[in-house]
């Protein structure tokens, strides 16, 4: 098990496997498909598992194969975010919020609704995108 985090375990020898545990959600990987098959068929005796073959989406993150490695996006997500809370026009920007702007209570408008805000900062604490976790701190 890592020290930093329950979820992760990681076998670390000539042949690493890494074994990513979420409810009931599991994503075993490695360098060689020969250990990761030993290593699901270990577990598949032990526990009830239905094997999904290639990872492709796990906890809001797309896993894309390129010849040259494996990339991995919140793309998908986003762009549902966007369009759940209507904001598929609009325009994007290199730095959500200016890092110096202090917000205040007092200032601005009221025309927000606040359920949905809650959920439209909700939703991007989820996502977890390091561009944003600035600006998600100063709105929260």
């Amino acid at each position: 098990m890592s020290k930093s985090n329950n979820s992760l375990y990681v076998r670390s020898d000539s042949s690493p496997i890494v074994i990513i545990l979420y409810v009931d959600d599991l994503v075993i990987g490695g360098e060689h498909l020969v250990d990761i098959n030993k290593v699901t068929s270990l577990l598949s005796n032990k526990f009830e598992m239905k094997d999904m073959k290639e990872l492709h989406y796990f906890l809001s993150i797309e896993v894309i194969r390129t010849p040259i490695g494996i990339m991995i996006s919140q793309r998908h997500y986003i762009l549902n975010l966007l369009y759940k809370f209507g904001m598929t026009y609009y325009k994007s920007v290199p730095t959500p919020l200016d890092l110096n702007l202090k917000l205040d209570a007092n200032s601005g408008t009221t025309e927000c609704e606040p359920t949905h805000y809650r959920q439209l900062v909700g939703s991007l604490i989820t996502s977890q995108s390091l561009d944003l976790t600035s600006t998600i701190r100063s709105v929260s």
